[in-house]
């Protein structure tokens, strides 16, 4: 029986990793195919314009203000698209943290811009539990049940919701969550590598 209940324990490990996997490889499909569009774009909204500037500054109708319109719409253009190309390389590195700094800042919001103080808790060997004091954010008993459904008092609390659902999503670490107590403190459970990197 201990043998069984450890090979019934190491096949859901296994399939856990799996799904991981597979959800990893959709996410590297979906940004490479974001990184193809950016680069195809990049390529056929750029390259007429080296030869169109060319033809506006040395032309017998040499405008310098229908010049300077060009050069800055390209520039602006490469720029726009050079960036989003850079966002799809950066995003893997920066994902996790990105995610939680916008989740702070989105707190931060709603206690009225004031910093908010936090405390974190090992819940298991997985997960911590950060407790977030929002002094501004005062709730009764029904908008605290409230808080994260849609008859929320601010819905960038569901804003919240989501990054945490999708931070789950992407570490496949599906027990986290958040929700509030009392009348100013909001729990937030994380996988504990993914809150260590927002001191790093």
């Amino acid at each position: 029986m201990d043998v069984t209940a450890k090979s019934r324990e190491q096949v859901e490990l296994a399939q856990d990793e799996l799904r991981k996997a597979e959800y990893e490889s959709d996410a590297l499909h979906v940004s490479n195919s974001v990184m193809d569009n950016c680069l195809s774009a990049l390529k056929h909204e750029t390259m007429y314009y080296p030869s169109r500037i060319q033809q506006l500054a040395v032309g017998a109708d040499s405008n310098l203000n229908t010049l300077s319109e060009v050069v800055t719409y390209y520039k602006q253009l490469y720029s726009m698209l050079s960036e989003q190309a850079m966002r799809q390389v950066d995003k893997p590195m920066k994902a996790d943290r990105d995610m939680l700094l916008l989740l702070m800042d989105i707190l931060q919001k709603t206690n009225k811009g004031c910093k908010i103080t936090t405390t974190a808790i090992d819940k298991d060997s997985e997960y911590v539990c950060v407790s977030a004091t929002l002094t501004e954010l005062h709730l009764d008993d029904k908008q605290v049940k409230e808080l994260f459904t849609a008859q929320t008092i601010d819905l960038n609390f569901l804003l919240c919701k989501q990054i945490v659902r999708e931070i789950g999503e992407y570490t496949n670490k599906r027990a986290c969550g958040i929700l509030a107590r009392d009348n100013n403190i909001i729990e937030i459970i994380l996988p504990k590598n993914i809150w260590k990197i927002l001191a790093l």
